[in-house]
């Protein structure tokens, strides 16, 4: 079997899986979820009316449907051109009326094609529903397409074509055209890179690939060859896998003055330049039309006769004639047009250009197949359009957006390989490759960490916006061009929802919200800002937040971004998760694209902490670091209160094992909150997620010593991998179990090694295995009991209550430690809970001069120093010490410090003399604004003053 049957055969395996996956999501959806839910999907229009019916090409009957309520627009939906769609009653969906194909969308109605009379369809007091189908049309046109790929005749148009993809023969010599050389472009405004991938391009053979990275100029690119190419004698079929994309060639060649193109199918932007050229628009206008006009509304009258039926005779004849004269304007429309555009699945050989591929003529077929947006269709589907001529043009970029593949398996199996990848690894990049360099669309900071990853650095910013910023716009307003909001630590977690659900995170969604809101008071424009997300729940959640308030705010996917811009993109991440898992994320494409959309400046919301598990965003968070502005997500915390009120989308499925036991453990916290006013630091659970994450943990590590217990191992060490949070986990379960636990090495090389005790060994021969590091790792600001301190304030309980707790306190303290200082604990603990004792429970007085003496003794253990003349408390586990114990590092507070100096510099990007926390938030963007007044004054005042001198 050669590589061309091989290639066929694999792929009509593939795409069988593809449409087999494709029909059980569709009926999985339908059988399993409501019409609302459908709806919210975007794959249902519930409540429809038809408003109008007429005959359209080759006899089709076009139907159109509005909402129910007069005028109104449709709910957000992802019907397009070309989509199969079911018919039903509005409140039945157990029976299908009818299937048709979409034929146009606006924001009001959608038209849809029928092959015949539908007579469940004439009743208009009625309410309809369509639901997207899996389209049949696309899977046989792919199969026919790879079919006839397999069997092609040897002296067809495309064999020297096909030859070459499959290696049968080696690519041709580039052609000799002297005229190149002096070669006059229709747009004068090309760069050196971009007319030599024309020229390139005008010289191959047989194929050449343009690779136009982000804001490179690709489209321009093509339609200069395009124009080139029609001005030498040549015809052009150009296509692109989805409409957006055709409408775009359409508006570029029309700027262009190119007056010989049709465009097939209907243009997916009712009110765009492309309209003039469709295949309707210049049927309208040929010698034939007035009559095709008159027969259509004769079929129309018999349509909406109630006694059609014996009419049926006239009706078929009436078609019949119709068809013929429809397919002779059709002819002569598409002889004389010197370009036809089209989708990938629009020209198939069964479609409106059976007339040319059934023809003879050669003055008929094309010359060149143009295929932009090459990168972002499965290759079976260019071979729909590649059989018309003997040369391609493909242009893309693989670093981008892949195809959309439903089934993982077909997508492992090679359904995701594009025709550009496996050409640029079939042959040398130099023989068939020209890649575009400079980029016209980011400042160059937004444009380096692309370049670098994905482009061998090769991309060049333009002069006109190498050093583009919102400052260009608002000339007051100076921020970075690149910032990142990190909610690493925050406890800004993704809603735990089960796994077939999308992803959200109500934290980035109300931070994104609050940021915009900032942005637009300071004078950008919402249309100039775009918000990207991964995921649609996260889409969902981001426009129930501003939607009402910021309706022209665009909130999309990253699909939904491909190929545009926007001044400001704000990139929400989602991922938050105590495993570390990014899912998706991983698809490196989605981020080079999320990250290019952003022309002056680029807003990054997400966990570092979890999306540096993958390398690429690993990388590209070391780059927001390093080259922009970072903000600790804290900053915003008091304000994401006002989104409080905010619903969730309905139907949400959360991953809750029981109700009853969430609302148990929330009782059970507050309960714990009220009675200890403690303050937290970081092993205190904030939410109930966090509380469930700790108990996760603990439940994991409990289980591996258990086990290590019952085996005939004495010591267990656990791996530097762990993080602090989980060394602390380890070290409390350790001690509920009786074991010698210790942690032994710095940074990276820390382990934690966990012995057991035996019988033989005294306490005090064990409690000189325990280095004093140790101890006071486990009774420091990691250890929730042991920083329980009654502090004058808080002594609100009765005595008995305090007496019980100082036995909790002293046993938790009487751990393996150094003999001396065991005892000096052990005699200061007995002594303080001896004065607790003999407090009569009555005199609340002397219970709490009792406690203003004890707190007036510095809390660092065998330390005996007052500290109510010269002492200090700490702001991290809030105890007061003597001046020789007050820093952090030296009362085991080291971590709770390096995490504050962390957070700090991120905030500031300094770190601040002294401990303690800013008593008020300065807002980034005002504290920048306001620098920058301040330095305007210092310069008018200066200014001023050199004025004055003589």
């Amino acid at each position: 079997m050669n590589a061309l049957e091989s290639f066929v055969n694999k792929h009509l395996r593939l795409i069988k899986i593809e449409h087999d996956e494709e029909i059980n999501e569709r009926t999985k959806q339908r059988a399993n979820l409501t019409a609302a839910e459908l709806q919210r999907r975007g794959i249902c229009l519930n409540k429809l009316r038809i408003i109008g019916s007429k005959t359209g090409l080759f006899g089709r009957l076009l139907i159109t449907f509005a909402n129910s309520v007069k005028d109104a627009s449709l709910c957000s939906h992802t019907f397009s051109f070309g989509d199969i769609v079911g018919v039903y009653r509005n409140n039945d969906r157990q029976e299908q009326l009818a299937s048709g194909v979409v034929s146009s969308v606006n924001s009001t109605s959608i038209c849809v094609a029928f092959e015949k009379s539908c007579d469940d369809l004439k009743n208009d007091e009625i309410n309809f529903c369509l639901i997207k189908l899996s389209n049949e049309v696309t899977f046989k046109r792919l199969q026919n397409a790879l079919n006839w790929l397999k069997t092609y005749p040897s002296d067809c148009r495309a064999s020297s074509l096909i030859n070459v993809l499959f290696t049968k023969q080696n690519i041709g010599e580039p052609l000799c055209i002297p005229e190149l050389d002096n070669l006059s472009f229709f747009n004068a405004k090309l760069n050196e890179s971009q007319k030599e991938g024309v020229k390139f391009a005008l010289k191959q053979r047989e194929v050449a690939i343009i690779h136009g990275p982000p804001g490179t100029g690709k489209t321009t690119t093509l339609v200069e060859f395009i124009a080139q190419s029609v001005k030498k004698g040549d015809r052009v079929l150009v296509c692109a896998p989805s409409n957006v994309a055709v409408d775009n060639m359409v508006e570029k060649l029309s700027d262009l003055n190119m007056k010989n193109m049709v465009r097939l199918g209907h243009p997916a932007r009712v009110l765009s330049g492309a309209q003039q050229y469709s295949l309707d628009a210049i049927l309208s206008r040929s010698d034939d039309y007035k009559l095709i006009d008159d027969i259509r509304k004769e079929i129309d009258t018999i349509h909406k006769s109630r006694s059609s039926s014996a009419l049926k005779q006239e009706l078929h004849l009436l078609v019949k004639e119709l068809k013929r004269r429809e397919k002779k304007a059709l002819y002569e429309c598409l002889r004389h047009s010197k370009i036809v555009l089209s989708t990938l699945t629009g020209c198939g050989a069964d479609g409106v250009l059976k007339v040319i591929a059934k023809s003879t003529d050669p003055d008929d077929y094309f010359d060149v197949v143009v295929i932009d947006e090459c990168s972002q269709a499965i290759e079976a589907s260019c071979w729909i359009a590649l059989g018309y001529a003997s040369k391609c043009v493909l242009a893309g970029d693989h670093k981008q957006l892949p195809p959309t593949i439903l089934s993982e398996k077909a997508a492992k199996e090679g359904l995701d390989l594009t025709l550009m990848e496996r050409l640029l690894a079939l042959y040398s990049p130099e023989s068939i490759m020209r890649m575009l360099t400079i980029q016209y669309r980011m400042n160059e900071q937004i444009m380096t960490w692309s370049s670098d990853k994905f482009y061998e650095k090769k991309l060049v910013a333009h002069i006109s916006n190498i050093s583009s910023k919102l400052s260009d716009i608002i000339p007051s307003l100076d921020i970075e061009p690149l910032l990142l909001i990190d909610t690493a630590g925050c406890f800004m977690t993704e809603l735990d929802v089960e796994d077939e659900e999308s992803k959200g995170n109500e934290a980035e969604a109300s931070i994104a919200a609050l940021y915009i809101q900032k942005l637009i008071n300071y004078g950008i424009d919402q249309k100039d800002i775009g918000i990207i997300t991964p995921y649609n729940l996260q889409v969902e959640l981001i426009r129930n937040r501003i939607s009402e308030k910021y309706p022209n705010l665009e909130v999309k996917s990253v699909d939904g971004f491909q190929g545009r811009e926007k001044e400001v993109i704000i990139l929400s991440l989602v991922r938050s998760n105590d495993k570390h898992e990014v899912g998706f994320l991983r698809e490196y494409r989605r981020i080079n694209v999320a990250i290019t959309r952003a022309k002056r400046h680029l807003v990054v919301i997400c966990d570092s902490e979890t999306v540096s598990n993958d390398e690429t965003l690993h990388s590209l968070i070391d780059y927001l670091m390093t080259n922009g502005e970072v903000i600790c997500a804290q900053e915003f915390e008091n304000d994401l209160k006002m989104f409080d009120d905010i619903e969730r989308p309905p139907n949400l499925r959360f991953k809750c094992k029981s109700n009853n036991k969430e609302k148990e453990r929330t009782k059970l916290i507050k309960k714990e909150n009220s009675k200890q006013k403690l303050t937290e630091i970081f092993t205190e659970p904030s939410t109930i997620s966090e509380y469930n994450r700790r108990e996760r943990i603990k439940d994991k590590f409990r289980k591996i010593l258990l086990e290590f217990i019952k085996n005939e191992q004495e010591i267990y060490i656990f791996p530097p991998q762990l993080s602090s949070f989980e060394r602390m986990i380890v070290h409390e379960v350790a001690e509920e179990l009786n074991l010698i636990h210790q942690s032994k090495g710095n940074s990276e090389n820390r382990v934690l090694e966990v012995k057991k005790l035996l019988n033989k060994q005294s306490s005090t021969d064990l409690s000189a295995q325990v280095s004093e590091e140790n101890y006071n790792e486990r009774i420091g600001p990691f250890n929730v009991e042991s920083n329980k301190r009654y502090e004058i304030n808080d002594v609100k309980v009765a005595t008995k209550d305090l007496a019980a707790k100082s036995k909790v306190i002293s046993k938790e303290i009487k751990r393996p430690e150094k003999k001396d200082k065991l005892k000096s604990v052990k005699s200061k603990l007995k002594d303080m809970e001896g004065k607790v004792k003999c407090v009569d429970e009555e005199n609340f007085d002397e219970l709490i001069a009792t406690f203003t003496k004890l707190d007036k003794i510095c809390a660092f253990n065998e330390c005996k120093s007052k500290t109510s003349v010269l002492g200090q408390s700490c702001s991290f586990c809030k105890r007061n010490f003597c001046i020789s114990h007050s820093m952090p590092e030296v009362h085991g507070c080291e971590d709770a410090a390096r995490a504050h100096a962390k957070s700090t510099f991120r905030k500031v990007g300094k770190l601040n003399a002294g401990l303690g926390y800013s008593s008020q938030k300065t807002d980034p963007l005002t504290r920048k604004q306001l620098e920058k007044q301040l330095e305007k004054k210092v310069n008018e005042m200066v200014e001023k003053r050199k004025a004055k001198r003589k």
